[in-house]
């Protein structure tokens, strides 16, 4: 795959860039292959389960034994709005 290179136009001196002209992918490699897709999948959705047990369950994050009232929070401490960068740190 040839690359080609991104081009710009000179107006009063000044390299202006436009979404107009050939630019160049910095991408290199191949796509994910399903199996990597798959796997990120499946990590995310670990990620937020693990956010939503920080939100709501005091205790028996793991559901090892039935769900109980006694194991959901009286009061929501927290919001959804941190889960996304927490989750791909």
């Amino acid at each position: 795959m040839a690359s080609e290179v991104a081009q710009s136009t000179l107006v009063d001196g000044v390299a202006e860039w436009s979404v107009y002209n050939k630019t160049r992918s910095t991408v290199t490699g191949e796509p994910l292959s399903k199996d990597e897709i798959d796997k990120l999948t499946r990590y995310f959705h670990a990620t937020l389960y693990l956010c939503l047990g920080m939100l709501y369950l005091k205790e028996n994050p793991l559901l090892q034994e039935p769900l109980k009232k006694e194991h959901i929070k009286p009061r929501l401490l927290g919001h959804w709005g941190s889960d996304a960068g927490q989750s791909f740190t």
